[in-house]
């Protein structure tokens, strides 16, 4: 990374305390616990996420229906914006159908799902107190900005200098808290990516918690990732993690020590082992969006960080395809959309305010 900020950061989160190896194995929701004890806020993102994917027609195992009714129960404000989610889904069906129900072939099929999603996004704009989601990008960062110690907004990069002399660098529609006095050197990943370069410190472990995931370390490099769909990736460039995630009792994690090359991906109730080229592993702080493999939906929902709109795929075998890419950022997101559509044979609907359909040509 180029030298950043010279000025130190002192963050005035807290996150809770672990074992004797600095690791905790308590159990939290998917928002994580609030500071001091408070509630989280609720994440209405994530809310949108977990039903689109439960409502999209491909989960054979219920997971995903399991995973949004899990979200709706942890609490009354959670059920509160579950019913207001549903109602804005369904107005949406009501003012689609005039289209949908005709014969729709080619251009005349497009331009029900486009409608469709446009509705939802027209009506989700007047019922959401944040903002409108065809401007979202540009709301949550200045709410990231009030709510957390560091945030990035929609397109920004960000590099910094902790405290203990640890380099940071977070990735575009990102946030972190940080806990960096005493013997703790905590950072709570609340959304998006981070690479982080420890400074060798044998006396204080530094952790990177990510929803129910933390990582620890003495000194090394390594990138965590918090996706909207709720799954956390962690990989090491050089040095030694260790990772903490849930099993059937919170209490107890499972750990797996990663070395270099090695990413552990942790997403509902799964962990995935495997192995990336160290060199890849920071391409973003370079510019360069790698896509391994990939849902549509999901590589979508990483372009979208640098865009200041939402991208919507209507059609559940298009948002659930696998894909890989590389991505010059250099252009902006709205080109790297356009070009990663072009090389699937999809187009890439830009409408008015930002949101963007994609469908089947």
């Amino acid at each position: 990374m180029e030298p950043p900020d010279p000025r130190p950061l002192a963050g005035s989160a807290t996150s809770k305390g672990g074992d004797d190896e600095g690791m905790a194995g308590e159990h939290s929701s998917p928002q994580g616990d609030g500071q001091d004890g408070r509630p989280a806020p609720v994440d209405e993102e994530q809310g949108w996420e977990l039903y689109a994917r439960a409502t999209s027609g491909d989960d054979p195992d219920g997971r995903a229906a399991r995973a949004w009714a899990d979200w709706r129960r942890l609490s009354p404000d959670h059920e509160t914006i579950a019913r207001r989610i549903e109602s804005v889904w369904s107005d949406a069906d009501a003012l689609a159908v005039e289209v949908a129900d005709r014969p729709a072939e080619g251009r005349q099929r497009r331009a029900a799902v486009v409608l469709k999603a446009l509705a939802a996004s027209v009506l989700a704009a007047a019922v959401i107190g944040y903002g409108a989601l065809a401007t979202r990008g540009h709301w949550q960062g200045a709410i990231r900005s009030l709510t957390h110690d560091v945030a990035t907004g929609v397109g920004e990069r960000r590099e910094l200098l902790l405290a203990d002399g640890s380099r940071m660098m977070l990735d575009a529609a990102s946030a972190v808290d940080l806990a960096m006095a005493g013997d703790r050197r905590d950072v709570i990943l609340a959304r998006g990516r981070l690479l982080v370069d420890v400074a060798r410190d044998p006396d204080r472990p530094f952790t990177v918690t990510a929803g129910t995931v933390r990582a620890m370390v003495l000194g090394t490099s390594f990138t965590v990732e918090r996706r909207p769909s709720g799954t956390v990736s962690v990989a090491v460039l050089r040095g030694r993690v260790q990772v903490a995630v849930p099993h059937e009792r919170p209490e107890d994690p499972g750990r797996y020590p990663l070395g270099p090359g090695d990413r552990l991906t942790f997403g509902h109730g799964d962990v995935a082992l495997d192995r990336i080229d160290p060199d890849r592993i920071a391409a973003w702080t370079r510019g360069v969006l790698l896509i391994d493999g990939r849902r549509l939906d999901d590589a979508v929902a990483m372009i979208d960080a640098y865009r200041g709109g939402a991208s919507f795929i209507p059609e559940a075998d298009l948002a659930g395809m696998r894909v890989s890419a590389s991505l010059n950022l250099d252009g902006g997101g709205d080109a790297a959309l356009d070009r990663l559509a072009a090389a699937l044979g999809l187009v890439a609907h830009h409408l008015p305010g930002g949101p963007v359909v994609i469908t089947r040509r």
